[in-house]
């Protein structure tokens, strides 16, 4: 599950999420272990919307690995039969092996417990449950913060809109939320706020970009908006590299970065991603051995 407040970007994170999956990159620094299909099923962006995000794509490289609809004439009709038939023609066609739903009030009638099961169940009657089916991704709203509520860090999964069944459902959790209140700042922080089988990594601090987020830093501490960010800056990696002409592993310059910034694990592999922010000074040689480039 993606959530957060309306235009902080989960659609995007969506479409980031696809896009990563398309081409085997890092999505938000958790490693994609090998190449899949995403449809998305959206009843939020029209195509006027659609078409100026895919322009800053080559949409030709992502043709067999991104299906995404525009919004359905009478939005996600899972109560009438042709809707649910037609969906899940689709859906054996193109063979997902992620199905997006954006967003989750289309789909829930109310917020009641009642109204939320039955959702889940809807969804199931197009995506079985099994370990050959797609897996899920719903994109929901959180509710506007009371106003003696300070949520931080994994206390962000309770401003999830409605019962608590939509929370205890999904096997993980993401809440993203805007750094600051300024409305054209571009920077969001995102937190994993429940993941089953996996790491529960330190809020982070990314900045959004067209259909991606370039990460900005780790925050230090618990979540606190505007807080004291850890950052791994291109000084940090030649001061550690240089001295070693011959290269260095990965998991050895991960070791000597967390060491020498404090940064988490997470935020030192990021740092190395052959496709991250200091690509342009890093060379991966033989061996996988890390090198500085001038």
């Amino acid at each position: 599950m993606i959530g957060g407040p309306p235009g902080v970007g989960k659609s995007r994170a969506a479409m980031a999420l696809a896009i990563a999956g398309a081409t085997g990159q890092n999505w938000f620094d958790m490693e994609v272990k090998q190449k899949f299909r995403t449809m998305i099923i959206q009843n939020e962006n029209g195509k006027g919307r659609l078409k100026k995000d895919f322009e800053t794509i080559n949409c030709s490289e992502f043709e067999h690995w991104i299906r995404i609809c525009t919004p359905p004439p009478f939005g996600m009709a899972f109560n009438k039969i042709e809707f649910v038939h037609k969906l899940r023609e689709k859906i054996d066609e193109f063979n997902p092996d992620i199905v997006i739903f954006d967003p989750w009030n289309s789909i829930a009638g109310d917020d009641k417990q009642s109204d939320y099961l039955e959702a889940f169940k809807l969804i199931r009657s197009v995506i079985p449950n099994s370990d050959t089916n797609a897996a899920i991704v719903i994109v929901a709203h959180t509710r506007k913060p009371k106003d003696d509520e300070k949520a931080t860090g994994r206390e962000l999964i309770h401003l999830l809109s409605g019962s608590h069944v939509l929370v205890s459902v999904p096997r993980s959790v993401f809440v993203m939320v805007p750094e600051t209140s300024d409305v054209e700042s571009g920077k969001i922080i995102w937190t994993c706020c429940k993941n089953n089988d996996g790491e529960m990594n330190a809020s982070s601090v990314w900045l959004r970009k067209d259909l991606s987020f370039e990460y900005v830093g780790e925050l230090d501490g618990n979540f606190k908006p505007e807080a004291k960010r850890i950052t791994v800056t291109l000084d940090n990696i030649r001061d550690l590299m240089k001295p070693y002409p011959d290269g260095l592993t990965k998991k050895a310059f991960v070791a000597m970065l967390k060491k020498k910034t404090n940064a988490s694990q997470s935020a030192c592999y990021a740092a190395l991603d052959e496709n991250g922010k200091f690509k342009d000074h890093i060379e991966v040689a033989e061996f996988d051995m890390f090198k500085w480039r001038d």
